[in-house]
């Protein structure tokens, strides 16, 4: 048997150190696990990215993960117990990549932005960024409802897995000016609309098995 665990980090210290590397990184977490024969690999500064050949285990096919990143070798290991699932992981980091990308691939979850205050429309809602004032939180569905009147402005961004290779239409659902983007990696460099307002469902949009990262735009 092969038990699959989506990793939850629930935190992480220290929060500073030298771009030369050398500093001890905490990685606390439910049921985290390193031994010699099932070692973590920690990776800093990098993403996953799915392969599209696939991995045959037990009868059941695997898509392989390709890692980028610096690895973060383990200095140690807290396990969880009979009495505790939190578990840590110490790992001394390396030096700070080269790469000058300001987005990376997550954990799950949608990354939702919210800007009040600022009013937007159909044509300056492609370009509109948030400002300092915003307010950032993670949420499991693409929904949001305005708690409060006036204008304010919303982000959505996230990635959007494909199971299997396929046709694919993405909609909108929303009581004011919106857009939706996609893009065929992990960067906002290649994003391209798909749906608006006006064209609430976007043509048929052709996925392989990967994940692409999608973002949306809400003004009210």
């Amino acid at each position: 048997m092969i038990l699959f665990i989506f990793i939850e980090i629930t935190s992480l210290s220290t929060n500073t150190g030298s771009l030369m590397g050398g500093t001890y990184l905490t990685i606390q977490g439910p049921y985290l696990y390193t031994d010699s024969n099932v070692p973590a690999d920690i990776r800093i500064g990098g993403e996953f990215k799915w392969e599209n050949n696939l991995l045959r285990i037990n009868l059941k096919l695997f898509k392989k993960i390709q890692q980028s990143g610096q690895p973060c070798p383990i200095i140690s290991f807290t396990s969880f117990n009979s009495n505790t699932t939190t578990s840590s992981i110490v790992c001394q980091v390396p030096v700070a990549p080269t790469s000058s990308s300001q987005e990376y691939e997550g954990n799950r979850g949608i990354t939702l932005i919210v800007d009040y205050g600022i009013s937007t429309s159909s044509s300056n809602l492609a370009t509109v960024q948030p400002s300092s004032n915003a307010q950032y939180s993670e949420i499991n569905m693409a929904s949001y409802t305005a708690s409060t009147s006036g204008p304010q402005t919303v982000w959505f961004k996230g990635f959007l897995a494909s199971k299997k290779m396929s046709s694919y239409k993405l909609s909108l659902v929303t009581n004011g000016v919106a857009e939706l983007y996609l893009s065929n990696d992990s960067t906002s460099a290649n994003k391209v609309k798909i749906a608006s307002t006006s064209t609430n469902t976007s043509n048929i949009v052709q996925l392989n098995a990967s994940r692409f990262k999608i973002f949306f735009n809400h003004g009210f």
